[in-house]
């Protein structure tokens, strides 16, 4: 039986300089709590949405429900060679476990319907068992936190991947994640482009309004960090998400629109499809979630219809069952904007994968699920306005010529899985006026100060630059201090300053470029503001006091710089010297060349490298390291978890934490803290 659950959790309190109290305390306040996972409200809900949920149907999804999760995984696909050689190691393991004689459950098996051979995977096993129950699995567990680190595979729920699918980007798309965060979503749209095997002259722009999930975003994308100069990270609310604009290249003191081919809307949602891992929700759940997400849902996917350029495709998604949330947002925006949309038949795309269609016919329930509506007309002023009613979330009477049957709903049972909603939109028309960007107060366009007082954006102020354009002579002492070749682009490097000094820079495509530009040259566009950007572009050097203020190169361009750097700082090298320089367990990772280095035209290469940042790369992977070479030293510049992904490479093991706090890690997310159970569903 799944009914019950027991959740391990503690309760800490910590002051400065109390660290052993604190460590005592933790161990003290284990707690163990029991999760009853029933929820009655759901049980009437349902029951009564008889077109959402077939008859004899609810049980099994409570069933699946209630069993913990599949350890799933994808393979990244951004580099077909790498790509093919974690697939050809999978399938080994998969071997190994088949023959170690564990049941069939608990062996690793490819996802069939997903596109491309041996791209998704999935085990009936937790990470406790994997690393510490079953001895047959370990090396599953060591090689998922390998390839993790490494970005050769991303672990991901399986129905979290199946909006990217539906999105068809092409390499010279303009895509927007509205609602990026956690970035796993954003990774996959990322690697779609890369896919085509032609030159990438896209742009990703991954948002979310939460600046701190902002940093989540940016640690899970980053490990595609080839295609990272193709990316831009932002920070709004997706609601009110500024219009791009960019120079026009005919006139680039004038600024023109810029709208997106593709548009993923994967929603706030109730997250009612996540009772899996949303382990706290079986005691809190109402019909309030879904009727107080609605208004928020519809904002973003209205926006979002704006932004999308006239050709263009939205998919839209929530990991929720309700219709509220789903179908009633996607009649009410079909209905209202000004744009001429409809929803795609999606029917012949990845048939292996069970759907049902979309609905007509719904209704609404009071909070504690005693009362029916079925229509607007049953609602009364006082019920509206406690529940939180409005008439955009009842079918309204022509709701079939909005052919909602194309959307699709996945339910628990299908795959095994959580439960996730998707439509895909094209906008057959876009009904813009001003293709040129206008400036407040400009040929009618609302004055800053007139846009404050609607209220849209009360108490706010037009965004700070946080990407700056860097001077020509900052260019050059880029290209100096790493000895960069003429063929490395240069001029699309922008800049982060501190204080007016430039610290960081960071290279970005021709698109990425392009718009950073145009939000530069205005504080805002049609009366929206302009964007604030997180972060984006490829990481390329900072300064340094250890080397007199100048420029270093980083890590996490090393494979980048060293097609771009000339033979005075760039070495080609084996494998073994790059083990030989990791082979300590903590820092400082460093070599003494006359020493250390025992093949003698390497030892000459490695020598005749000039004092100050250098490059040095194994031919023909994508193992590369930047470093400091000062006269027989050469000291590799990379922190823990750069280290890591070198150690994956070469297939050494990865650097981890003490075997005590892994044992409290695993029995930490084997009981499911609520807490961290809330912040998942709200990931997704």
């Amino acid at each position: 039986s799944y009914s019950f659950c027991t959740l391990l959790t503690f309760d800490i309190k910590m002051g400065r300089g109390r660290r052993g109290k604190a460590k005592q305390a933790k161990n003290d306040n284990w707690k163990y709590k029991t999760i009853d996972k029933t929820c009655v409200l759901l049980d009437k809900y349902y029951a009564q949405q008889k077109e959402v949920i077939k008859e004899g149907e609810w049980e099994q999804i409570l069933e699946t429900f209630k069993k913990p999760l599949l350890t799933t995984f994808r393979v990244s696909t951004s580099c077909e060679k790498t790509a093919a050689e974690t697939v050809a190691k999978i399938r080994k393991i998969q071997s190994d476990m088949k023959e170690s004689g564990l049941p069939d459950h608990q062996i690793l098996e490819e996802v069939m319907w997903f596109p491309g051979e041996g791209r998704c995977w999935q085990v009936d096993l937790s990470k406790k068992e994997m690393s510490r129950d079953i001895p047959a699995a370990r090396p599953l567990y060591d090689f998922l936190l390998s390839a993790t680190e490494s970005g050769r595979i991303s672990r991901q729920e399986v129905v979290s991947m199946i909006p990217p699918l539906f999105m068809d980007v092409q390499p010279h798309h303009m895509v927007l994640d509205t609602c990026a965060a956690p970035g796993s979503k954003t990774a996959q749209l990322m690697e779609s482009m890369a896919a085509q095997g032609t030159d990438i002259t896209g742009c990703v722009i991954a948002n979310d309004m939460d600046s701190k999930r902002c940093d989540v975003l940016v640690k899970q994308t980053q490990r595609q960090r080839e295609l990272y100069p193709n990316m831009i990270v932002t920070n709004h609310n997706a609601g009110l998400f500024p219009m791009i604009s960019i120079p026009d290249p005919e006139n680039p003191t004038q600024l023109i629109r810029k709208q997106f081919d593709r548009i993923l809307c994967d929603v706030v949602c109730s997250g009612d499809g996540t009772f899996r891992k949303s382990l706290d929700l079986w005691g809190r759940w109402t019909p309030a979630f879904g009727t107080s997400t609605h208004k928020p849902q519809c904002q973003i996917l209205l926006r979002a219809l704006d932004l999308l350029k006239e050709g263009g495709r939205l998919v839209y998604s929530t990991c929720s069952l309700n219709p509220i949330e789903d179908e009633a947002v996607l009649m009410h925006c079909m209905k209202t904007t000004k744009h001429d949309v409809e929803l795609v038949d999606c029917s012949d795309m990845l048939p292996g994968l069970k759907r049902d269609p979309g609905v007509n016919s719904w209704v609404l329930m009071s909070k504690d699920c005693e009362e029916v509506y079925k229509s607007w007309d049953e609602v009364t002023p006082v019920v509206a306005s406690n529940e939180h009613f409005h008439e955009c979330m009842f079918p309204c009477p022509d709701i079939e010529k909005y052919n909602l049957h194309r959307s699709m709903r996945f339910k628990p049972h299908h795959h095994n899985t959580g439960g996730f909603f998707v439509a895909v939109l094209h906008k057959k028309k876009d009904n813009t006026a001003h293709p040129r960007v206008r400036q407040p107060g400009e040929g009618g366009a609302p004055s800053w100060e007139e846009l404050v007082l609607k209220g849209d954006f009360k108490n706010k102020k037009p965004v700070e630059t946080s990407m700056f354009n860097m001077t020509e002579s900052e260019c050059l002492d880029v290209k100096k201090a790493l000895n960069l070749k003429d063929t490395f682009p240069i001029r699309n490097l922008f800049c982060r300053r501190t204080g007016g000094k430039l610290r960081r820079t960071y290279l970005f495509a021709d698109m990425a470029k392009s718009i950073i530009n145009g939000n530069n040259m205005s504080p805002c566009t049609d009366g929206w503001p302009r964007l604030k950007i997180v972060t984006g572009g490829l990481r390329i050097a900072e300064k340094n006091s250890g080397l007199g203020g100048g420029f270093r190169s980083v890590q996490e361009a090393a494979e980048l710089l060293a097609r771009h750097t000339d033979s005075t700082s760039h070495a080609s090298v084996s494998e073994g010297v790059f083990k030989t320089l990791l082979h300590a367990d903590s820092p400082p990772w460093r070599i003494d060349i006359s020493k250390d280095v025992s093949n003698e035209s390497e030892k000459k290469l490695l020598l005749a490298l000039a004092d100050g940042p250098a490059v040095i790369s194994v031919p023909g992977t994508n193992v590369a390291g930047a470093c400091r070479k000062h006269q027989d030293s050469l000291n590799l510049w990379a922190d823990a978890n750069e280290i890591n992904r070198l150690r994956s490479a070469l297939n050494l093991p990865i650097l981890q934490p003490s075997q005590k706090k892994r044992d409290r890690a695993d029995d930490a997310e084997e009981s499911g803290e609520l807490k961290k159970q809330k912040e998942d569903s709200e990931e997704n």
